[in-house]
């Protein structure tokens, strides 16, 4: 199964999402078998601006939400308390380039 995770920054904390980025990508590049999870894809939410980081959207393939949810928990933006609020949902492939 796939999961869509849509993660919201706390308003103001643009300076912790940069201090934190290279560690974040570390991670989700790193090791993540013991998730037992893949990420597909994932990338940062926009402000209108089109340039401002905002949030987090990541599709993820597992067998379980709990395996989701672990992984979110131990990412290093929700260690440092970034997200305001995030929503973890089951996602279909639907229409795109595979």
């Amino acid at each position: 199964m796939h999961y869509a995770v849509i993660a919201r920054d706390k308003p103001g904390l643009l300076s912790l999402r940069l201090a934190k980025r290279d560690e974040h990508r570390t991670f989700l590049h790193g090791d993540l078998s013991g998730y037992r999870v893949a990420v597909v894809f994932g990338g940062p939410l926009l402000s209108p601006d089109e340039e401002t980081p905002i949030g987090t959207l990541m599709v993820i393939e597992a067998s379980s939400v709990d395996d989701v949810k672990a992984l979110v928990a131990d990412d290093p933006y929700s260690r440092a308390s970034l997200f305001d609020h995030v929503e973890i949902t089951p996602w279909r492939f639907a229409v795109g380039r595979r």
